[in-house]
Parts: structure tokens; C-alpha cells; sequence
């Protein structure tokens, strides 16, 4: 199993990168609809994220890249 925490949703264009941690410490922000489909996409091929519930929102980071270090 993976669980997926996106924050707050929003209907722009995804941009790729995310900030992805098992805990973002009580952050607030947003990520797109397209960035978590892609995210969730990720986490079925990725064994870092197995077993994990994972926080995501924007950020600089690539989202494969993001993940991967989880």
C-alpha cells in the first residue's frame, strides 16, 4: 500500500515538481490535480514509497526525484 496526502487541490496546469515527505510538519500549500495523478502514478512503480503514507504539495523538486528520496 502507499497513501497519498495531497494539500489543498487546484485546477492549473501541473508543473512536475512536488516537496514529498512521509510528514511536511504541519506545512499549507497546494498542488494540482495533474501533479497528484502523476505522483500516484509514480508510487506504483517506485519501492520507496511502499508502506508509506506520503505528504505532497508544490515545490522545486522533480516528482520522480522527490519521491525517490523518501
Amino acid at each position: 500500500y502507499t497513501i497519498v496526502r495531497p494539500y489543498r487541490l487546484a485546477d492549473a496546469p501541473g508543473t512536475g515538481c512536488v516537496e514529498a515527505a512521509r510528514g511536511l510538519g504541519g506545512r499549507s500549500g497546494e498542488i494540482t490535480r495533474d501533479d497528484v495523478a502523476a505522483a500516484m502514478a509514480a508510487c506504483l512503480e517506485l519501492k520507496s514509497t511502499r508502506r508509506w503514507a506520503i505528504d505532497i504539495l508544490a515545490g522545486e523538486t522533480p516528482l520522480r526525484e522527490a519521491l525517490a528520496a523518501i
